[in-house]
C-alpha cells in the first residue's frame, strides 16, 4: 500500500483526500449496488477494489517520489517471514471471530449483539488512538533527528494526556 511513505513524507494532505474520496466511492457504489443478503460477492468484490484502488493511487503517486524496480530483487529469503507473518495474522483473525461465533453457539443474540457492540467501540476509539500515533511517529522521529529534545517532550507527554483522555472513561 505504500502507504508508510506519505505518512514518512508527513503528506497527511493526500492520505487524507484519498482516503475520503475512495471510500466515499465505495459507499456509493455499495449502497447503488449491494440490494440483498444475495448480494453478498458483490460486496466483497467492492470492499476487496477499495483496497486494490488505494494501493493502485498510492504507486501511481509514490512515483512521484521514489522509483520502484522489482528487476534486481530476491524474494526468496522473504518467503519464510512472509508465511509467519501471514500465518499469524491468520490465526488471529480466527481468534478475534471465533469468540463471536462461539458465543452465538452457547448464549443468544441479546448477548452477541451487546459483545459485539462493546469490541466495535473498543475498536473505534483504538483507531483513533492508532491514527493519532500514526501521524505523530514521522513528526517525532523528524523531531529527535534534528535533537530537539524539549519539543519532542512536550509531544510525548500531549499523546499520554490525550491516551489517558481517552482510556480513563473507558476504564469507568
Amino acid at each position: 500500500m505504500v502507504e508508510w511513505l506519505f505518512k514518512g513524507l508527513e503528506d497527511f494532505k493526500y492520505i487524507t483526500t484519498r482516503s475520503i474520496i475512495i471510500r466515499a466511492l465505495y459507499v456509493v457504489s455499495v449502497l447503488v449496488f449491494v440490494k440483498t443478503a444475495d448480494d453478498y460477492l458483490l460486496y466483497f468484490f467492492l470492499t476487496s477494489f477499495m483496497v486494490v484502488a488505494n494501493a493502485i493511487v498510492n504507486l501511481l503517486y509514490s512515483k512521484k517520489f521514489v522509483r520502484v524496480s522489482l528487476k534486481e530483487i530476491n524474494f526468496t529469503p522473504y518467503v519464510k517471514s512472509f508465511l509467519i507473518l501471514g500465518t499469524y495474522m491468520l490465526l488471529t483473525s480466527m481468534y478475534t471471530t471465533f469468540n463471536v461465533a462461539y458465543l452465538g453457539f452457547v448464549t443468544n443474540t441479546v448477548e452477541v449483539g451487546y459483545y459485539t457492540t462493546a469490541t466495535k467501540l473498543f475498536a473505534i476509539i483504538l483507531s483513533f488512538y492508532s491514527a493519532f500515533t500514526g501521524v505523530m511517529m514521522p513528526r517525532m522521529s523528524a523531531l529527535l533527528s534534528e535533537g530537539k529534545i524539549d519539543e519532542f517532550k512536550k509531544l510525548t507527554n500531549k499523546s499520554v494526556d490525550l491516551l489517558f483522555a481517552f482510556v480513563i472513561p473507558i476504564i469507568i
